[in-house]
């Protein structure tokens, strides 16, 4: 087994381990009582929920809804807490009860179903569209020899974490070029010091994502094709909002209410990309001339199932997860928007 699963299925089992013994619950999405979007809040009693945002991408639409009140709006008082950039921590806060809504990578709810810990996705933040210009995936270094992915056979890349979708995306890009995944060597990093590894000629390679890799971009790294999740898996939900089965199933009111006021919010942020900018500005460190500029894509959107379950069989596949999972019934709520 290769280092990169071996810790993987620690941290798994670490994960399951906590979250079944906090829990109780199956882990299949279809406890959820059907028809829980319709259910209602009182806005002058507003119920306080904490969420976890991502540590670098895809939040702009939930300080919107904070700041123009759609959450209010629909009885809700959030208290966000920035992410570490580790996904493997979300799980057992979840399950916990200490959050109740966590932005979560696909790859890390794939990897929960698989333990039977009962998380499920309820929201598409983020669809990767191949149209879209990429925001995530492997960049080299000013000065690199690397000017194809087929060139990285026997290179070090660094990555936050070592099991997340875009580790499955670069895998497939890799053994389609005819790279042996077992000649790449994997580095576990923080997201703000990849781009400093890779001048430091710690890295050969990058994995990274939102504003890490627009910064990385800004510092003259270069985009290897073919590495990003839309790219190789078209249409990936590569951000979501989850939610504890067992806090869905005795919370169908908040649930549906923290649903619509993320959707008012997306339709807000892909009308108003000015606004994205301000959020931009104001929470990242990206360059102003940057932020001024660069490209935003469409926020929202269905769980598009078929995708997803590519993820989640190329996840077997490649040793990420011993047991399958079924998407459809194991890891979305049945309410979640998906074709």
């Amino acid at each position: 087994m290769h280092a990169r699963v071996r810790r993987y299925v620690a941290v798994g089992a670490a994960v399951a381990a906590a979250a079944l013994a906090l829990s109780g619950c199956a882990s299949s999405a279809s406890g959820t009582p059907a028809g829980a979007t319709t259910a209602t809040l009182d806005p002058a009693h507003p119920v306080k929920i904490s969420v976890i945002r991502s540590a670098g991408a895809q939040f702009e639409p939930l300080e919107i809804g904070i700041k123009e009140g759609f959450f209010a709006d629909e009885g809700l008082d959030v208290d966000v807490k920035a992410g570490t950039g580790n996904p493997a921590t979300l799980a057992p806060q979840l399950v916990s009860g200490q959050i109740q809504f966590a932005m979560i990578d696909i790859a890390t709810p794939i990897a929960a179903a698989s333990q039977d810990v009962p998380i499920s996705l309820i929201s598409a933040i983020y669809n990767d569209d191949p149209s879209n210009k990429a925001s995530s995936g492997l960049l080299v270094p000013p000065g690199s020899s690397i000017t194809s992915i087929a060139d990285l056979k026997g290179k070090t890349i660094a990555t936050n974490q070592l099991a997340g979708s875009p580790v499955v995306s670069v895998n497939k890009a890799l053994k389609d070029a005819g790279v042996p995944l077992d000649s790449i060597k994997w580095v576990q990093l923080t997201p703000d010091s990849l781009a400093d590894a890779a001048l430091g000629h710690q890295a050969d390679a990058i994995l990274t994502f939102g504003a890490f890799f627009q910064g990385a971009i800004q510092k003259g790294f270069t985009f290897l094709d073919a590495t990003s999740g839309g790219m190789t898996f078209p249409r990936v939900t590569q951000v979501a909002w989850g939610a504890a089965n067992k806090y869905m199933a005795s919370n169908p009111a908040v649930v549906a209410a923290f649903i619509r006021a993320n959707e008012r919010a997306q339709e807000f942020a892909n009308k108003n990309p000015d606004r994205v900018r301000e959020i931009d500005t104001r929470l990242t460190k990206l360059p102003a001339d940057y932020i001024a500029k660069r490209p935003i894509a469409p926020f929202g959107g269905p769980f598009h199932v078929d995708v997803i379950q590519q993820m989640a069989d190329a996840m077997y596949a490649q040793g990420f997860i011993k047991k399958k999972v079924d998407v459809a019934s194991q890891l979305l709520w049945p309410d979640a928007e998906k074709n």
